[in-house]
Order: structure tokens, then sequence, then C-alpha cells
């Protein structure tokens, strides 16, 4: 297993819609768009699966990691200062989470956005994450769905998000996996669904869309797609 490979043991098995628990299957006359169906009749597309880079994901957010760019501290000699979030913004009603995640379905239904902060998610000990993301389009009322891309995050950096760029809650590959996430208070307060049918959120900082409901469409991507990525950015870095 690729996961293996990453020194970190691996759990899913073969794909399933998550709003319905149906095996999910691939007709021909869909398979050269990426499309598939579960047997209940959702459309799921498929999105293929790429290692973040500063520069792939500059439309989305930034990379916190180390960088090229830094500076000396200015009493430790030995410590160098990278600042990569300049586009970092919130208020005083910031709070610091911790998400703890266990393996689920890489299988986006809903995805949300953010008008007052650029939350952000730095995973701990090493662990990938894998997420969902669509630019900002703060005119509409619903992200492009054409535009909806997925990066693998080999554990080594956290990532901050423009303002208004529309995403998923982060997938781990590897059972454990635990990150800290900076957001609003009023963000967490507003994450109770406004809709109980729909499940979608609505308030002064979020909209989160239900795209299962509103558009009968589940994106999704390939667990194994996502590992090799990350082994292949490893064994490039060696």
């Amino acid at each position: 297993m690729l996961a293996q490979q990453l020194g970190f043991a691996a759990t899913w098995s073969r794909p399933a819609c998550s709003s319905c628990s149906h095996i999910l299957t691939r007709p021909s006359l869909t398979r050269s768009l990426g499309l598939s169906k579960c047997t209940a009749g959702h459309t799921v597309r498929r999105i293929p699966v790429v290692t973040a880079t500063p520069e792939n994901f500059a439309p989305f957010g930034t990379l916190l990691g180390d960088t090229s760019t830094s500076s000396t501290s200015t009493h430790y000699q030995a410590v160098r200062v990278v600042n990569p979030s300049t586009n970092f913004a919130s208020d005083e009603d910031t709070c610091v989470l911790v998400l703890c995640y266990e393996p689920r379905p890489l299988e986006c239904k809903f995805l949300e956005r953010h008008y007052k902060h650029t939350q952000t998610f730095i995973p701990l000990e090493g662990k990938p994450l894998v997420g969902f993301f669509a630019p900002s389009n703060e005119s509409a009322e619903e992200p492009d769905l054409d535009a909806v891309r997925c990066f693998a995050f080999d554990g080594s950096a956290g990532f901050v998000m423009h303002k208004g760029v529309w995403h998923e809650q982060p997938f781990p590959l590897v059972p454990g996996t635990k990150a800290v996430c900076i957001l609003r208070n009023e963000t967490v307060r507003e994450l109770k669904p406004t809709d109980e049918r729909t499940q979608e959120c609505h308030g002064q900082d979020i909209d989160k869309l239900n795209l299962a409901v509103r558009h009968n469409l589940i994106f999704t991507a390939d667990a194994d797609a996502a590992a090799a990525a990350l082994l292949s950015e490893t064994k490039s870095l060696q």
C-alpha cells in the first residue's frame, strides 16, 4: 500500500457514496469525463489529486512552511523567521482548535466559504491531508463547480486560505490524524444547520452548501492517487 511506503498505515476501501452508502459505478459513457454514479443515482465527479505547492495553491491560499525567503531572529542567530502567511486576516474573535480526524470516503458533498477570516489548517505529526477547493467568487451565491480542485498536503506544512475560498473539511489519509485549525468563534457558532433537511449553514461568516441536494452532485478523489502523489513528491526531494 502506498501509504505504508509513506510510513503510515492507511485504511480505505472500495468507494461508496457517503450520502447513501451505495457502491459507485462508472458507466463507459461518462468515464472520459471523470463522472460516475452511485446506485442511488447521485452524479459523482472524480477530481485529479495534485500535490500542493506554493505555486499551484496560490489561487486558493498560501502554504505555511519553510521558504527561501526568511530573516534571522533579532535575538537568536540560530532561528530563522519565515512569514509566508501575509494574507492571514482575522480579528479579536479568533480561536484555535485541534481537529482529530479518522479516515472517511474522499467525497465532497459540501463546500463552504468564510467572509471575515482566512481559515488556517496546520497538520500535526507530519500526517497528510487532502482537500477540495474552489476559487473565491464573492458576487456569486454558489461556487464554480467546474473550477473545483483537489490538493494533497504532505503534512510538512499547513495552509491558510484566502477569504471567500470554497472548501470542504480536509480529509485524512491515515487514522489518528490531527490538525490545528485557526478560525473565528463566530464561525463555530454558525456551524449549526439553518435547514435540517439540507444541513446547510448560513451566517455572517459562513455559507455551507450541500451540493448533493442542490445539484445531485458529489466530488470524489482516489486515496491511492493522493498517496502516490505524495510518495512521488517525497522521492523527488531525496
